[in-house]
């Protein structure tokens, strides 16, 4: 595993917020 925890951490993020832009 090359990617640091806050790059994981980042990706998480952005997959929440996309999901709450598709339902709002």
């Amino acid at each position: 595993d090359t990617h640091p925890p806050v790059e994981r951490r980042v990706a998480r993020l952005r997959e929440i917020a996309a999901e709450v832009e598709g339902r709002g």
